[in-house]
């Protein structure tokens, strides 16, 4: 019997590798309950050899292991997720532990190997697309693909080794890249090692892998187009936007401190900077109409752009100034980035001591050389660079390198940076218009459609000394000033009903385990007191992976989860009442928030310890805590307290003990 079989399989496969016709010779039929075509499906499913002339060169072998294809889904199913983080990352809907910035993941998203050469595509969409596509490919084939998207897999482990030895050789080994090319190149090796031993699919139809791997792909990018476009549109809107109300500030405060066009006086409530903001180094004549100062960072890509802009203004624009001052993001001389562990740009202390040494030897000129020098090298050089650079601009290179490496060139950079920060940088550049900081920069030709727009105004010439910017208190009241309301989605719980129409909202997302939550908490209860017509509420955003899914990474911390639990079950137990209460208890403890502690506190609160732990554990509690933080994922919740006044993004609440916070809840309160 067994031979019968045989014979009948071999017959059949001599009929179908000759001319299509039968050993008989008459023309063959499709057995009933077959498609046409059924033969070569049932002999690659069951392992058979397909026939010599089938469509797309079939591989000879065996079927593959039942484990084989949800292996390769899961690896490539990794690759997607890592890909996701990175592109939402990108598009600013998501901030991913690790990835801010100077991070390893930015600095392998800023480098030339970030994007795909001539188009600028982020390679992370690449990645996204390839991915899926590649996965519906997979299943469809049931984990065996043609011979030609195993050269592309190929071509793609080799891609995933030359990207992750660029990040090795460059020193940003970005985690969520190493875990797309980790998965990559395991699926590779599944593909090419267990796969590759069994019998492929032809290439034939519509059906077929290839076709289901490019579909897939231009379907995905072209996806990732619309949603791209629409992010940076919206970006766009937001910059031109503050370009356009800082332009104009820029031109009221020019007018009101000229005393021309009747302008009132300005305010100058916050205007505590007691000495005025002048470089020591200046393009330009001493008096101008138009003064502008840059404080920059000579390995920031934004400043090289817009120093680039400054130069064609001054080229081109009579009748402006510009003066040049350092905020290097570089822990070597800049104590800021040192106390928060930040290093972005490593050489940026030693390219601006490089500027600052050119300007001690050889004056303004000297400076000037130097700095247009270091920014066409984008502030990173070697020892033998800049030995190099310096005989090219013809300065004494012992000399220099003497007078570069002592204190008298790390003082000026010093004393910029202290000043930078008492204005309120946060980032570079930071521009200066008159004494007035413009927003909006990062629009297509933002700085130059300032001055122009100023220019056009005539205002008189003028010394720097009348150029006295707010300090950082008063920077940051106007950051929240110029936000734009967001609408939160709202809560389905009485302890979490949004404000009413003419009462002012004080959103809190937080963590009851977080010192920085309870801080701004006990400051906002006690700042709103018994006030009318102003409703505080505080939503859950727990930094633990345990309770809240919209964190990435591996994030625990300790009692983040119990506390919210607990307030949660509160609120259900006893009402808004009971929530208010176990709310301040909460943030009263020092302690790490705990079961058995909470069991302690429940009794003074009126509560039964019992059904409190009881509640805690239930889905209705759950529900709540999930509810707060995808609201918070909505509002783009980048770290706790992200506090919201007045529907407004409150970026910057503290600063050495200064009442920024409740400045700002004094202007947006009800009059």
């Amino acid at each position: 019997m067994a031979g019968k079989q045989r014979k009948n399989r071999a017959t059949r496969t001599g009929a179908q590798s000759g001319s299509g016709q039968s050993g008989s010779g008459a023309p063959r039929r499709d057995r009933p309950g077959r498609r046409g075509g059924g033969d070569d499906r049932e002999h690659i499913v069951r392992g058979g050899r397909p026939a010599s002339g089938s469509s797309g060169g079939a591989a000879r072998g065996a079927a593959a292991p039942a484990w084989l294809l949800p292996a390769g889904a899961v690896l490539l199913l990794t690759a997607i997720a890592s890909s996701a983080m990175l592109v939402l990352q990108h598009l600013g809907g998501l901030s991913l532990p690790g990835c801010g910035p100077g991070s390893a993941c930015a600095q392998a998203a800023g480098s030339v190997w970030g994007k795909v050469p001539g188009i600028g595509w982020p390679t992370s969409h690449v990645g996204l697309a390839w991915f899926t596509a590649l996965l519906a490919a997979w299943i469809a084939a049931r984990g065996r693909l043609t011979a030609l998207i195993r050269g592309v897999v190929s071509v793609g482990a080799a891609g995933s080794l030359l990207l992750t030895a660029v990040m090795i050789a460059g020193g940003y080994l970005c985690q969520y890249c190493l875990v797309v090319h980790a998965a990559n190149l395991l699926f590779a090796g599944l593909l090419l090692g267990v796969s590759g031993r069994a019998a492929a699919v032809p290439a034939r139809g519509l059906r077929s892998p290839a076709v289901i791997a490019a579909s897939g792909f231009i379907v995905a990018t072209l996806l990732l187009v619309i949603v791209e476009g629409a992010t940076r549109r919206g970006v766009e809107r937001d910059d031109e936007r503050d370009l356009a109300q800082s332009t104009q500030d820029i031109i009221d405060r020019t007018r009101a401190r000229s005393g021309t066009d009747g302008a009132a006086a300005p305010d100058r409530s916050l205007e505590r900077l007691s000495v005025p903001i002048v470089g020591r180094w200046r393009q330009g004549p001493a008096e101008a109409p138009i003064r502008i100062v840059a404080i920059s960072d000579y390995q920031c890509p934004d400043c090289h752009r817009v120093e680039q802009e400054l130069e064609l203004i001054l080229a081109e624009i009579p009748g402006v100034s510009l003066s040049a001052k350092h905020f290097p993001m570089c822990s070597d001389c800049n104590r800021f980035a040192r106390a928060n562990n930040f290093n972005p740009h490593p050489n940026a202390c030693w390219a601006a001591r490089a500027a600052e040494t050119a300007g001690l030897l050889y004056g303004n000129e000297g400076f000037w050389k130097m700095h247009r020098w270091l920014f066409e090298q984008k502030g990173s050089f070697t020892d033998a660079q800049i030995r190099a650079g310096l005989a090219e601009l013809g300065f004494d290179v012992s000399t220099f390198l003497a007078k570069m490496t002592s204190q008298e060139s790390l003082a000026p950079v010093e004393a910029d940076i202290e000043e930078a920060r008492s204005l309120g940088l946060v980032f570079t550049p930071m521009i200066f218009v008159n004494g007035v900081e413009l927003r909006g920069w990062r629009a297509v030709n933002g700085v130059r459609r300032a001055v122009e727009a100023l220019a056009a105004t005539n205002p008189p010439p003028a010394g720097p000394g009348e150029d006295r910017p707010v300090l950082a208190f008063g920077k940051y009241i106007e950051d929240w000033r110029q936000e734009v309301p967001r609408i939160i989605q709202g809560g389905t719980r009485p302890w979490v009903e949004a404000a009413g129409p003419e009462e002012l909202e004080v959103l809190v997302f937080g963590d009851y385990s977080e010192p920085n939550c309870r801080e701004v908490d006990a400051r906002l209860r006690a700042h709103i007191g018994d006030r009318a017509g102003v409703r505080y509420i505080f939503r859950h955003y727990p930094m633990s992976n345990a309770c809240n899914a919209q964190l990435s990474g591996t994030i625990d911390r300790a009692g983040a989860c119990i506390g919210a639990r607990a307030a949660e079950a509160a609120g259900r137990l006893g009402g808004a009442e009971a929530y208010r209460r176990m709310h301040a208890w909460l943030f009263a403890q020092t302690a790490t928030i705990t079961e058995p502690l909470v069991r302690s506190g429940a009794t003074s609160l009126g509560l039964d310890p019992d059904r409190l732990l009881r509640e805690m554990d239930s889905p209705e509690v759950a529900a709540g805590i999930a509810e707060d933080t995808e609201a918070g994922r909505r509002a783009f919740i980048r770290g706790v307290p992200a506090i919201f006044i007045a529907r407004k993004n409150v970026f910057r609440w503290s600063l050495e003990g200064l009442p920024v916070l409740e400045r700002i809840l004094d202007e947006a309160m009800p009059r």
